[in-house]
């Protein structure tokens, strides 16, 4: 899981620092090169997927289209929001980014009060819970990049400079912070 975690956070930094490329040809040869065995399978099917003067964007849209058509299998997969799995079920379920300020996230709501907001995102949460079938394991991070906690609206406890990069030291969601009987890792 470490390593997958890791090439997400690979993934997240070549965007980043690809984000002037627009054509959607120019990333797919830099997201999956040619000449690497591996992704040919992902290179052929974003291939399949673009048209002439697609941008990253229009691919991107068009990928995630063609994500949901994929049938599931026994052995499959399934990334979704917790509001996705309401009426499913699995046998070993991960919610990540269980962050104060994420859930709950802003209350954007027109209609809900702060009050009536959270108590939406708590059942939410406990949808998400109620899915696992074996095994349940929930993930939080202490420190993000700064931005990403500003652009979430994630507060920060305070900041920290590693290799030149500002980090927000981020809280555990404030609905798991009073159960009891559970072990944190």
């Amino acid at each position: 899981m470490k390593k997958k975690c890791e090439r997400v956070q690979q993934l997240s930094t070549f965007l980043s620092e690809n984000k002037d490329k627009n054509s959607a040809k120019e990333v797919i040869d830099l997201l999956f090169p040619p000449d690497n065995e591996e992704l040919s399978n992902l290179r052929g099917i974003m291939a399949k997927l673009m048209e002439e003067n697609d941008t990253r964007s229009q691919l991107y849209t068009k990928f995630i289209d063609y994500i949901r058509t994929i049938p599931y299998g026994k052995n499959t997969l399934r990334v979704m929001t917790l509001m996705g799995s309401k009426g499913l079920d699995a046998d070993h379920v991960y919610i990540l980014g269980c962050n104060a300020g994420n859930i709950p996230g802003e209350n954007r709501s027109a209609y809900l009060s702060d009050y009536e907001y959270k108590r939406e995102q708590r059942r939410l949460l406990y949808v998400g819970f109620t899915r696992a079938k074996k095994s349940l394991t929930v993930t939080w991070s202490q420190w993000i990049p700064f931005q990403q906690a500003k652009g979430h609206y994630t507060h920060t406890i305070m900041t920290r400079r590693l290799n030149g990069k500002v980090y927000g030291k981020v809280g555990m969601c404030p609905f798991l912070q009073g159960l009891s009987g559970i072990q944190w890792e």
